[in-house]
């Protein structure tokens, strides 16, 4: 149960720092300051990489008795490698 409660952890930090990181973006859109654009980057980039370390807790979980932290973890976990995987896609074809 240990791996799936990080796993659950990780993933919800990753979906607020996310929330975050769309929130500030959209606030300071009409300002033009490169410092705030570097950090919500950043931020992020910081929310994808838990939410790819809360996967693999989640999978190592696998073993463990499921429960509704797994499932939504993984839900969660699933939409940001989705999101990945487009990104990575559209920088492909822009290339």
């Amino acid at each position: 149960m240990q791996n799936t409660k990080c796993g659950f952890n990780y993933s919800i930090l990753a979906l607020l720092l996310f929330v975050l990181a769309f929130i500030v973006q959209f606030l300071v859109s009409n300002f033009d300051l490169e410092f705030l654009s570097i950090a919500v980057s950043i931020t992020a980039l910081i929310s994808f990489l838990l939410a790819i370390v809360g996967g693999i807790y989640l999978i190592i979980g696998l073993r463990e008795e499921s429960s509704k932290e797994q499932i939504i973890g993984f839900i969660i976990s699933s939409i940001f490698l989705m999101i990945i995987v487009y990104f990575i896609i559209l920088l492909c074809k822009d290339v």
